[in-house]
């Protein structure tokens, strides 16, 4: 048995997922005007949308472009950047050149290649292994090594840590007893707590999904799923008489297809590629090994509803495993939550001490 704790540090989530709204196994694209409370990460290339905010943006081997207007924090490419006109990050990381639009802003800049900065662009320190063009910056450095800090910022993330800890918690949710049967189709429909299991199932558009908590505290919902889920347009979830430890959890063996205007709710570990590029996660998280699209996501601070109070970010306060069984912690036992053993499936659980200091590293300046 073991016991995860914190209100980030909970089932199945090591400090590659920690912190993260989205984790990649390919590419991953936000859409215009979208909203992303968290970090993403993912193996390929990253493209953000005009007039988009994000956290920190981590591409490991590919490139990072961000749209007009955007806001971001630290970024790290393992190919170019480029910021589009008008928009602001921290710092840029860069195997290779980086380009920041006209009227667009970055504090440090450090590239593998060439830099060009764009007419009213602004920026602090600029080092570059090859020339600097362009106009707006304070301080310039051409022909310098940057590989030390380059490389110093690549250690906040690893991409192959975060696909094994989705794989092991993918396999250990699997491995759940089972409460009930999903049927492969559905309208509008109440689901109560406990661990339902299901092949492909798909959700009508207009569908209304409520997870009713049935009055509990800390009511836990896990979705396994052999195959694809696929979510029709307008569908809305909403979690009904629970309280504010409801915890939310998607388990597919397949892909994620969210139709156009569909609110999300809940923390997903995915085999296959998520598709919702004018869909949104009004709650929760996305983890996968392929590609994914989508708009909004809001991951931490959620807002509550009219029928619940609650605030999750797909998971509660700590998830026990014990014989099969899932269960959830309630905010009152947050302070009694221990790292017991080793759990048998091999998962690997980090102390609050460990998560908190994980966080920070990936956030440095």
């Amino acid at each position: 048995m073991f016991i995860s704790t914190g209100s980030k540090a909970s089932l199945l989530l090591g400090p590659d997922l920690v912190g993260y709204s989205a984790v990649a196994g390919a590419a991953l694209n936000i859409s215009a005007d979208s909203n992303v409370t968290d970090d993403v990460g993912a193996l390929a290339a990253i493209g953000i949308g005009a007039r988009t905010d994000t956290a920190n943006i981590y591409s490991a081997t590919g490139a990072v472009g961000t749209g007009d207007g955007g806001n971001a924090e630290n970024i790290y490419a393992g190919a170019a950047v480029s910021i589009a006109a008008n928009a602001n990050v921290k710092n840029i990381y860069a195997l290779a050149a980086v380009t920041l639009g006209a009227s667009g802003s970055a504090e440090n800049i450090y590239a593998g290649a060439a830099i060009t900065l764009g007419g009213l662009s602004s920026s602090l320190d600029v080092y570059a292994a090859a020339a600097i063009t362009g106009g707006g910056a304070t301080s310039q450095t051409a022909y310098t090594n940057t590989s030390i800090a380059i490389d110093l910022y690549k250690e906040t993330f690893d991409i192959d840590a975060a696909l094994e800890q989705l794989t092991s918690a993918q396999e250990s949710l699997f491995s759940l007893e089972e409460d009930f049967n999903m049927d492969v189709g559905y309208t509008s429909h109440i689901f109560e707590p406990g661990v339902w299991k299901g092949t492909a199932v798909t959700i009508a558009a207009n569908s209304t999904i409520q997870f009713d908590g049935m009055g509990e505290e800390n009511p836990i919902w896990v979705f396994n799923l052999d195959a694809a889920l696929v979510i029709g347009a307008a569908t809305q979830f909403e979690i009904i008489r629970a309280g504010e430890d409801a915890s939310v959890i998607w388990n597919l063996g397949g892909s994620l297809s969210l139709g156009a205007g569909t609110s999300f709710m809940g923390t997903a570990f995915i085999s296959g590629a998520v598709a919702g590029a004018t869909s949104e996660v009004s709650c929760g998280n996305l983890f996968t090994s392929t590609a994914i699209g989508i708009g909004s996501m809001i991951s931490t601070n959620c807002l509550a509803t009219d029928t619940w109070t609650g605030s999750i970010n797909g998971f509660a306060y700590g998830i026990d495993i014990t014989g099969g069984i899932i269960s959830n912690k309630s905010l009152s036992e947050k302070s009694e939550a221990v790292l017991v053993s080793e759990p048998p499936t091999g998962l690997i659980i980090y102390s609050v001490a460990l998560i908190f200091f994980a966080g920070n590293l990936k956030r440095q300046s």
